[in-house]
């Protein structure tokens, strides 16, 4: 058995939960992802593959993986919930415009984690930053547009 799914087994045990053929097949198609993805495409992927599984047995999968330290819910904007596999410091550029997510690693916001750490006495367990504006193509378009008026 793969470890990631060995893992998500062990964690199900301990809530009196079993790893059921919807969700093995939630977590393996998960597994196809490489960037960000919400729930209805997970759903989409799933139901591509032929997979019978309900939305509802996706939403229900998706929460007990962020809670099994699986997966990461983030807040990138358009009122959906992303997720993401990786839990290496990273952050994220989000175009207001066209929703296009930039991941990013910035030295300087890991020296900001060390500084509060140090004088607030705070343990963190890690953070990412959402910082929105226009990605370049949005913004050529945009100043094309404002020098044909």
């Amino acid at each position: 058995m793969p470890p990631k799914l060995e893992s998500f087994r062990d964690f199900l045990a301990t809530r009196g939960g079993k790893l059921t053929n919807e969700r093995k097949a939630v977590l393996k198609a998960i597994l196809g992802f490489h960037d960000h993805f919400t729930a209805d495409e997970l759903f989409d992927s799933l139901r591509a593959r032929g997979d019978k599984v309900s939305r509802a047995s996706v939403y229900r999968a998706l929460d007990l993986l962020v809670s099994s330290n699986l997966l990461r819910k983030l807040d990138l904007g358009e009122n959906k919930g992303y997720y993401e596999q990786g839990f290496e410091t990273h952050h994220h550029l989000v175009c207001a415009s066209c929703n296009r997510v930039i991941e990013f690693a910035a030295e300087l916001l890991l020296d900001l984690d060390g500084e509060l750490r140090k004088r607030y006495q705070f343990s963190t367990a890690g953070f990412s930053q959402k910082i929105t504006g226009l990605c370049h193509e949005c913004s050529q378009t945009r100043n094309e547009r404002g020098s044909e008026e």
